[in-house]
């Protein structure tokens, strides 16, 4: 039974995105000034997905408070607990009991438009034991790559492989069907990789995996880079389904303050509360709740994290990531 129930996979404890992940779990790091998760949440909603299971570990305390902030209405919805790391595969054998048919997996760090409408369509047509959404990628070597027959029956895998062992553009896009039969073969209480251990098991003992393929668009924001380039995406356009961007590529949160004379150029998220002085010129960045950046401060291609503050005439060059509360003296250059 194709089932409206997903599991968000959120136990990661975000270690590439340090410092932003020290103080807020990866899946609430604002993306144009929107909780990430919230993306997620309304992808599953356009794809008629009513339940959804978050799980999580215990490595951000206040997380299951933190969720209850989220656009939840219209979604029946529970946290599951991990005590203890158990991987990809163990997070799903130990919330077995809350599954009731055919399950959707999604990683808690992907932003997508991808069809999961087509996706569940084509399970059922298959009579697929597992579905594994993949997408093509320019650098397959960051991610697991999948290759298939002429009937999308997958062959193999090969997990982050060298230039040359890349046989095929195609990734797994850590978007999943599973029949609760899959589920159920885990081990429980044990650590365990779906990608690693239990998709090329099922391949070995002849069981039904497929790939559903698809060039929507897909990025894994899971380190600072790609956190960086998913607002240049969402903020230019490049992801229709999603609304984020205001005039000129710009998200400005309310009651934030920008001084005469400030430029903004490129595209720019700034967060609520936050102040930019006389001067300023801010390019391409992601300035988070209440930072102040003051008069003739320039950032180009930086993120910054809370409650920052930039003093007058710091310059802040590409690739700057700065942790909550940072306190950048005047004339710095980082």
């Amino acid at each position: 039974m194709i089932s409206d129930q997903a599991l968000i996979l959120l136990g990661g404890k975000g270690q590439r995105l340090r410092p932003l992940t020290l103080h807020l779990p990866k899946p609430l790091l604002p993306v144009a000034n929107r909780p990430f998760l919230t993306y997620l949440l309304e992808l599953l909603r356009r794809h008629r997905v009513r339940e959804i299971l978050f799980s999580i570990s215990d490595a951000h305390p206040e997380f299951p408070k933190q969720l209850r902030r989220l656009p939840l209405k219209g979604f029946r919805w529970k946290t599951i607990l991990e005590k203890k790391p158990l991987g990809t595969a163990g997070a799903l054998r130990h919330a077995l009991r809350h599954i009731r048919g055919t399950l959707m997996v999604l990683n808690g760090d992907v932003l997508t438009d991808f069809p999961l409408s087509e996706l569940r369509r084509f399970h059922r047509q298959k009579k697929a034991d597992v579905t594994i959404a993949t997408v093509s990628v320019e650098d397959p070597t960051q991610y697991g790559t999948v290759e298939t027959s002429r009937q999308n029956r997958i062959l193999r895998f090969l997990e982050k492989p060298s230039w040359e062992e890349t046989f095929t553009p195609d990734i797994n896009a850590g978007i999943y069907l599973l029949e609760p039969s899959v589920v159920q073969a885990i081990p429980p209480d044990v650590p365990c990789s779906l990608e690693r251990e239990i998709f090329p098991k099922l391949l070995a003992e002849g069981n039904r995996v497929y790939a559903f393929h698809s060039d929507r668009y897909w990025l894994d924001i899971g380190t600072t880079d790609r956190y960086l380039q998913a607002h240049r995406d969402l903020l230019t356009g490049k992801i229709p389904m999603f609304s984020a961007g205001g005039k000129n590529h710009a998200a400005i949160a309310s009651k934030t303050r920008i001084h005469p004379g400030a430029e903004i150029s490129g595209f720019a998220s700034i967060g609520p509360e936050c102040t930019i002085g006389a001067k300023a010129w801010i390019q391409d960045s992601v300035l988070m709740n209440r930072v102040k950046v003051e008069d003739g401060a320039r950032l180009k291609s930086c993120i910054i994290g809370p409650d920052c503050r930039i003093g007058h005439h710091a310059m802040l060059r590409e690739g700057t990531v700065l942790s909550a509360k940072s306190d950048i003296k005047p004339y710095s250059v980082l």
